[in-house]
């Protein structure tokens, strides 16, 4: 008769012993043994490892130390060997839900938990019990559990200790019969009924009340046994490996260089990829002298703390062991921290993590002394590798890399309260195909625009001071440089630091030809050669700083443009321009091209009517907005029409209007997760009066009021990632986002010059801005501004 014992030299004599009051010779090993003939007797030359150390009463703790800010609770500080792996980090590292293993299931195969201790309210509520004999609480099986999943109670008690998956299931599997507790101390385990114990943890016991586990933690062993035995003990472990069990399995006590069974099964055939060997790692990261090693199970083998670790004992009291014993729960209970953070992957693939993410010891790489190295459960918990969002139909299929995927909204697009909704249940996956929560959402922002205080500061070129009131900022010196051709200068010193590429300064030139006809050319966004409204408001030099976007919508798509045209009068009082812009962006590195047509009519009662057509060719951009990594590349071509107006109502009075729409297709490049977009339509409008000699004959006030660019139906179809199955196919929601606003911008300024001296040397200019809803979005708070410039030309 095959039979498993316990020396009772391994465990305490007394039972039911407060912590004050001591505890007598306990030592933490666990052996299996065999013996023949009638009535299962002891073998007498069973010896206990003379290497083990003892279990004695626990103090409170006298110096209690904090490994991270998760771990400044009492028992925290007083559960030994947390700290040495990590676990409060890793615990940080929980994106969502209760870390500590909530969901999983522990079982303890051992000698009989404690059914009643105060630290060990996680239990559940049925126990398995070999032969359907009477529950006994037992010293050994109680530290085992306390040190995988003691609860977490949080009641500043000096005495509490909690597990490594303090929030995990405990389930009692008591595989020793009281009934043949051998009288030479041993407490025994009848070879079946482990088997039947691991049978019945796996949910193979048919007609039995066990409660199946996630993860089995067998803290026993022996170095030597019957061959019916090991054959039996083998058997059922492939048995839970068929069923996705973790088995995590004490190395031994005996200091030999190879683990004892069943531990030495670990690489086998039917049982590798779902069991880890545990060493007894010290605190100074060295193998415990009684430890058994790794040896031939290196590539499934971890060390953990298991060297005068502290832990809940029968009766409702703790204590102090060493062993293997104790290290392998700590193992047991990071598998359940990480299958439960993880739900949807396989046991093989926690099993694989762990082993992966451990703290080489030793000789670099896997080696016989510590296998993998020490667990680590906060490398274990956190991406390893870059992490992706995955394209194909599986997680090892291609992945878009999260720090590469940007989405630029272009002009006149917003993201909804719905949307970003939407976008936060997004999944990525690391290198290991283990799924993390993104919010896509967070890669998601806004177009900058010339609006508010930078565009007021921005148009006032041979200023040396303009100070934007309500953002505090300054350019300190702008160069005027309207006489050597130049246009449309940033501040080159300001709070916000621009960085102008004196290299690439805006230019534009001009030569007049016979018949009346003129070439020009502009360079890095000059705005040389233009008909519209926009070039007559800069010759009257109306204080505007909002004008690109209310009155040119459309040419501001296109950053920094450089190109030609000609303009020519084909009759009396009409003028025309062709040109052709091109603009190589830093960004998605893509070239976008504007060709447009601009016609201006003088009509009767002083009204110049202006027209301008054209079409714009976005590579890697869309409506200047752009997109990379999982959003794809998408392109764009736009046409538009503006057409503006202006006139005089008296002398000193003038007035203006303009209406610009236009139509978008984009093509969204066919690699990321933007299936198509819908055509847009898109408007921008503005009107506004220019009053001249209100207070002085040279002074100049502008109003101005207008809709921004606005898109319409901009819609696209999205698929996203938001889970994988456990055979790693990705699941993925599909849904139209819709990326119109649904409030409109109206933005409004008013703008006034006042001239220093008659030469217009110098001059104060001054403007005031508000915004309602800006960029169209109706939850966005108004924006007001005032800015005020001295300009100085020289």
């Amino acid at each position: 008769m095959a039979m498993i014992g316990i020396d009772r030299t391994c465990r305490p004599r007394q039972r039911r012993v407060g912590w004050a009051a001591g505890l007598a010779s306990m030592t933490a090993c666990l052996f299996l043994w065999a013996c023949s003939g009638g009535g299962g007797g002891a073998a007498s030359n069973f010896k206990a490892n003379p290497s083990a150390s003892f279990l004695d009463p626990v103090a409170e703790p006298s110096s209690p130390f904090v490994a991270s800010d998760w771990s400044t609770s009492q028992e925290y500080m007083n559960s030994t060997g947390l700290a040495q792996l990590k676990a409060a980090e890793g615990y940080a590292r929980r994106s969502g839900g209760q870390p500590g293993g909530q969901g999983a299931r522990i079982a303890i195969i051992d000698s009989g938990i404690d059914l009643d201790h105060p630290d060990l309210g996680n239990l559940h509520g049925t126990s398995w019990s070999a032969g359907g004999e009477g529950l006994v609480g037992d010293d050994h099986a109680t530290f085992v559990a306390g040190i995988a999943a003691a609860s977490r109670t949080q009641s500043g008690d000096s005495n509490d200790m909690h597990g490594i998956a303090y929030n995990a299931t405990l389930v009692n599997f008591q595989a020793s019969r009281p009934s043949e507790t051998a009288a030479n101390g041993y407490v025994s385990f009848g070879t079946n009924d482990l088997v039947d114990a691991i049978r019945a943890a796996s949910g193979l016991s048919t007609g039995s009340s066990a409660v199946e586990s996630d993860i089995l933690n067998l803290s026993l062993g022996a170095a030597s046994g019957s061959d019916d035995t090991f054959a039996k003990l083998r058997t059922a472990m492939i048995a839970a490996a068929g069923e996705d069990k973790i088995m995590i399995i004490a190395a031994g006590n005996n200091g030999g260089s190879e683990p004892i069974y069943p531990a030495a099964y670990a690489d086998d055939a039917g049982v590798a990829g779902l069991a880890i060997v545990v060493g007894n790692l010290t605190a100074s990261n060295l193998a415990a002298t009684s430890s058994n090693l790794c040896g031939a199970t290196q590539d499934y083998c971890l060390f953990a703390p298991g060297s005068s670790i502290r832990s809940t004992l029968d009766g409702g009291s703790y204590g102090i062991g060493s062993g293997t014993s104790f290290a392998a729960p700590y193992v047991a209970g990071a598998a359940a921290v990480v299958k439960a953070a993880f739900p949807s992957v396989s046991s093989e693939d926690v099993v694989n993590r762990l082993l992966l993410t451990a703290a080489d010891l030793g000789a670099a790489g896997v080696d016989s002394t510590f296998g993998r190295g020490r667990l680590d459960l906060e490398a274990a918990m956190a991406p390893v590798g870059p992490t992706g969002f995955p394209i194909g139909p599986s997680v090892d299929g291609p992945s878009l890399a999260v720090s590469e995927s940007t989405f630029l909204l272009g002009r006149g697009l917003v993201l909804s309260d719905a949307v970003r909704g939407f976008f936060a249940q997004a999944m990525a996956v690391d290198s290991m195909g283990f799924p993390f929560p993104v919010d896509l959402g967070e890669a998601v922002s806004r177009t900058a625009e010339d609006q508010g205080l930078a565009s007021f500061v921005s148009s006032h070129r041979g200023s040396l001071a303009a100070v934007g009131l309500a953002t505090a900022e300054l350019a300190a010196f702008v160069p005027e440089t309207d006489r050597f051709g130049y246009d449309d200068l940033s501040p080159s010193v300001s709070l916000r630091d621009p960085g102008i590429d004196d290299a690439a300064l805006p230019m534009s030139l001009s030569a007049d030809l016979t018949g009346g006809a003129t070439v020009f050319a502009s360079l890095h966004g000059g705005s040389g050669g233009r008909l519209g409204l926009q070039s007559s408001l800069a010759g009257r030099q109306a204080v505007l700083a909002q004008t690109r976007r209310l009155l040119s919508p459309y040419g501001g798509l296109l950053d920094t443009p450089s190109g030609a045209g000609f303009s020519f009068h084909p009759a009396e009082g009409t003028a025309m321009a062709l040109s052709a812009y091109g603009s190589f962006t830093d960004g998605a590195g893509g070239e976008s091209a504007l060709q447009r047509v601009e016609v201006r009519q003088s009509m009767v009662a002083g009204i110049d009517l202006s027209f301008e057509l054209g079409l714009i060719q976005e590579d890697s951009a869309f409506l200047g907005g752009e997109t990379s990594g999982a959003f794809g590349t998408a392109s764009a071509s736009s046409q538009f029409l503006t057409a503006s107006l202006m006139g005089p109502i008296t002398d000193d009075v003038d007035w203006f209007a303009t209406y610009s729409r236009g139509r978008s297709s984009i093509a969204d490049g066919g690699s990321g997760l933007i299936d198509a977009w819908s055509d847009t339509r898109s408007e921008a409008f503005g009107a506004g009066l220019l009053i001249d000699a209100l207070a002085v004959d040279d002074d100049r006030l502008t109003l101005m009021i207008g809709q921004p660019l606005r898109q319409e139906r901009a819609k696209a179809s999205v698929s996203l990632p938001v889970a994988r199955e456990r055979d790693g196919r990705v699941v993925t929601r599909t849904q139209t986002i819709d990326f119109s606003p649904e409030a409109r911008e109206i933005a409004a300024e008013i703008g006034y010059q006042l001239p220093l001296d008659e030469e217009g040397g110098h001059d104060i200019r001054a403007a005031a801005f508000f915004r309602l809803n800006p960029g169209h979005d109706r939850k966005a708070d108004p924006e007001t501004g005032l800015g005020l410039a001295y300009r100085l030309r020289f």
